[in-house]
Order: structure tokens, then sequence, then C-alpha cells
């Protein structure tokens, strides 16, 4: 799911960046790799047993699916395990170091065992030949994203770089990846979006656009509220009854620009609290997350590594030693 746990990305990415196609490459890998470690290790709490409302079936503006709330998904089933006959063991002690599961705990240290094993040939079948990829250069990368951000009838996929301040103003720099870009400042509190990956809208010339949101976020303080103040930026006067923006840079007569910088906020107008709600969520799952860390020090695990010696080589590997190279 994209978008998990933004919030503590921004620990990293704590100021609007260009996106470029790089970027984009290095945000996507982190946003999912993010969402996934979120996902796996956040704490099942009674707060977190159910997620923020239900969905909706949407023919309108809104989110039509849950929205991420810190809800631990369900594990992965675990294969079954392989019944090896052993040949010979050899174990050592290791101490080693660990980094932690939240940015900020202390490092996992502890001294383990680590058993290499001999076994027998289980005679597992061979595996897949690997995929040849054919190189790629820059410019192919960069055309491949472009045209997969290029705006389609139904379907947007939009990146998003996000600074909040004061959780009460949000700079925000957002295009479709194709090079040009629009920015300007909210009133919305963009960690609210954290947690939501797609959502659709629909437009004053009724046409509904279904949005896939790819963002990067940090927080700023200028209040006295955080270890290291920022100095308050010059913020423009904004209403305060609902969502509201002022754009800043960017081509104001770019209308799809607009209509994704407006339909950000018209999505907020309907599904504000909900997405509040969510964030709050995800704050406290991680707060009792961090808490059951520090209380419970998570220890090093021992490990066990199993090999053997073919019978028979494997296609993939004589031929590897006929061209003189290792298999």
């Amino acid at each position: 799911m994209i978008g998990t746990d933004c919030y503590r990305l921004g620990e990293i990415l704590l100021q609007p960046i260009p996106l470029t196609p790089m970027f984009q490459r290095i945000l996507c890998t982190l946003l999912i790799s993010h969402g996934l470690l979120a996902a796996q290790q956040a704490p099942a709490t009674s707060s977190q047993v159910q997620p923020v409302d239900e969905p909706l079936p949407l023919l309108d503006t809104g989110i039509p699916g849950l929205i991420a709330d810190g809800t631990p998904a369900m594990p992965a089933p675990l294969p079954e395990p392989l019944q090896f006959k052993v040949k010979r063991t050899l174990t050592s002690r290791r101490q080693v170091t660990e980094a932690p599961e939240i940015i900020g705990l202390p490092a996992v240290k502890g001294t383990i065992n680590v058993t290499v094993q001999l076994v027998e040939d289980p005679g597992l079948p061979d595996p897949p030949p690997p995929l040849i990829t054919p190189p790629m250069e820059e410019s192919a990368v960069a055309d491949g994203m472009a045209e997969l951000s290029e705006p389609g009838p139904d379907f947007q996929l939009i990146f998003v770089s996000a600074t909040v301040y004061d959780h009460a103003r949000t700079y925000v720099r957002c295009g479709f990846g194709t090079g040009e870009e629009i920015a300007g400042w909210s009133n919305i509190d963009f960690n609210h979006f954290c947690g939501v990956g797609t959502y659709q809208v629909k437009g004053s010339d009724g046409i509904l656009r279904q949005y896939s949101l790819m963002m990067a976020i940090g927080d700023e303080y200028t209040d006295g509220t955080s270890d290291e103040l920022t100095p308050a930026p010059t913020l423009p006067v904004l209403a305060t009854s609902g969502p509201a923006f002022v754009i800043t840079e960017g081509d104001t007569t770019d209308k799809e620009s607009m209509d994704m910088f407006q339909g950000m906020h018209d999505l907020y107008r309907v599904e504000g609290a909900r997405m509040a709600a969510a964030c709050q969520a995800r704050e406290v799952a991680y707060e009792a997350r961090k808490t059951y860390l520090l209380a419970n020090p998570p220890v090093p695990k021992d490990v066990t590594i199993q090999f053997w010696k073919r019978e028979t080589p494997s296609p993939a590997g004589m031929n590897a030693l006929t061209k003189g190279a290792k298999p």
C-alpha cells in the first residue's frame, strides 16, 4: 500500500525536493519498502483493531477504500520447512549490532550463535534461469516515467513533495512527472494525506478523475515544539474556514495542474475528517510500538546457514563451467 506511515519517512525528507526522474525512482522505492516494513512491524494495540471507517462505494469525490491507520497487515504464510540430514556442523559466537526498527531508538546489540551446517543434497529442482535485463539508459528510464505519468482521460499519477509547518500550513510542490511543476501554500496539514494511495475527484466539468499519489513529506516547527527550530517562513493569507491554497510557482493557466491542486483540496473537504482520524490512529500506533520496543528491547536472533554439494550439477552450472566461469 502506497503512503503507509509517510510521516516517518519525513524524518529523512524534510524539504521540498525537485521531482526529477531520478528522484521519482528513489522515492518510489523508499515509499514501497517503507510501507511494507510498517505493515509488517506495526503493533496490534487495542486502538488499532478496526480500520478508520468503512470504504465508500464512490461515484463522486472521495477515497474508494480504507485509509492506512496503523492496523497491521496479516502476516504472509510461512513456507513448509525442508527436512535436511546434517552431515557436519560448525558453530561460533559473534557480537552483532543491528539497526533499530524505529529511527532514534537504541541499536539492537547482542551475541548470537552462527551455525553452519553441511547437509546431504535434498534433490531440489533447478531454480528458473535469471531474467536477462537489458541495460537501460537514463533517457530510456525518463521516457518510461514520462509515459507512465502522461495524464490520461481517467487516471493520473502525481508526485508531491510537502513540508508541513507547525501542523498548520504546508508548502506543496507537485507535478505529473513530466518536468513541469506547480507549487504553493495550503492551509491543510498534508500529514493527513499519508496513508492515501488512490483517490478520485469529480471536477467542475463533471468528469470523475482518479489520482494515484506518490508523496515525500516532512515536518518543520517554528513554535518551540521541536529541538531544532526552523525560521518561520513568510506565509500568505489563507482562509481558515475550509481547505484553501495560494499558488506561488508554476503556470496557473495549466488547467490539468490547477485541477490536480484544486482536487486535493476538494478531496479534503469531503474526506478530511476520515483522513485526520486515520493520521491520529497512525500516530497512536507508532507511539505504542515505540513504547513497546523501549520496554521490551529486541535481541538479535541466531543464524543457521545450511549448504550442500549437488550430486549432479545443474545445467546452468555445467554451462558456466564449460565457459570457464564460476557457476
